[in-house]
């Protein structure tokens, strides 16, 4: 692989390596908001929504996290 694809990759691993800390802290602030939901709304769809989005974020970034150390592993 010649020198310019391997900084395009490399570029490329940061970028997604960047989205993946945007991500984990979008996840976090959800995290943060439920675990400060009142206890009454605990059973409520609201707080499963929000479990669901959580563990889909959590899901996604593994993802990129797998993603940005293939692409580093390249270069």
């Amino acid at each position: 692989m010649n020198k310019q694809r391997k900084k395009a990759i490399a570029r490329l691993a940061q970028q997604v390596s960047a989205i993946a800390g945007e991500l984990e802290a979008l996840k976090e602030k959800e995290d943060e908001a439920r675990e400060n939901m009142p206890e009454n709304l605990w059973e409520s769809e609201r707080y499963e929504v929000s479990e669901e989005c959580s563990q889909a974020m959590e899901d996604a970034l593994e993802s990129l996290e797998s993603a940005a150390s293939s692409l580093s592993e390249i270069t």
